[in-house]
């Protein structure tokens, strides 16, 4: 049995994805969700601890919008080193076929501590069929067997579960969607929309005073709106 055929969702989590508009798109689709700090928790993470902003992704391994996407935020981190904590979420649409079974690969190469390796051989591979998925586990140098355990574990779906429950607390309509610092970002923008956001919230991140940490604490603390 594949992971793909044992993915299942909690009634709360389907109701919930009842209200996610399924749609991956560009900067032309749906208008940006409210302000809304996303918690980071244990999600996968890179970039700078202390950065001042916090660039949280919810992403669909599936979305040819989302893996569009990377080369301009590979941009913004040239175009502004070390300003940015890159935060990864969930979001696999039931639009796409492979899309739970890739999350669910994603986050038991996170389990093994090399989820951003999985990440990057998901996005590069060819496709996202078993086939794929083996061909990404082993670019990303997993322990095969460890790997196997993982996807039919329960573990995985708890968490892309979870994130998809931060989608819906966010209001979030589509993938991919950002938010730094809050301040929300829908569908694959150019490079000169994400440095305008990133920006904006390092200046406020700067003029609040606030160690970086501290200061998105604050901002998790507000109520999304």
């Amino acid at each position: 049995m594949s992971a793909w055929q044992c993915w299942s969702l909690p009634p709360l989590a389907l109701a919930a994805l009842g209200t996610v508009a399924l749609a991956c798109g560009g900067p032309e689709a749906p208008a940006d969700p409210g302000f809304c700090a996303v918690p980071v928790g244990d999600s996968p993470r890179r970039g700078p601890e202390a950065a001042p902003v916090t660039l949280v992704r919810f992403v669909d391994f599936e979305c040819p919008y989302c893996a569009a996407s990377l080369p301009t935020l590979a941009a913004l981190d040239a175009a502004r080193p070390g300003v940015v904590r890159h935060v990864f979420k969930h979001l696999p649409l039931d639009i796409h076929p492979h899309a739970a079974a890739a999350a669910i690969a994603a986050e038991c190469a996170h389990a093994q501590g090399r989820f951003w390796e999985m990440h990057d051989a998901l996005f590069a591979g060819a496709s996202l069929d078993e086939a794929g998925l083996t061909a990404a586990a082993e670019a990303a140098d997993l322990d095969l067997a460890a790997y196997a355990a993982c996807r039919m574990d329960d573990a995985p779906r708890d968490r892309i579960v979870a994130d998809l429950e931060a989608a819906v607390a966010a209001g979030v309509t589509m993938t991919p969607t950002l938010f730094a610092n809050g301040r929300p970002l829908a569908g694959a923008h150019p490079l000169a929309d994400l440095l305008d956001t990133v920006d904006r919230a390092a200046a406020d991140a700067e003029a609040s005073g606030l160690e970086p940490a501290a200061y998105y604490d604050e901002l998790v603390a507000r109520p999304c709106r």
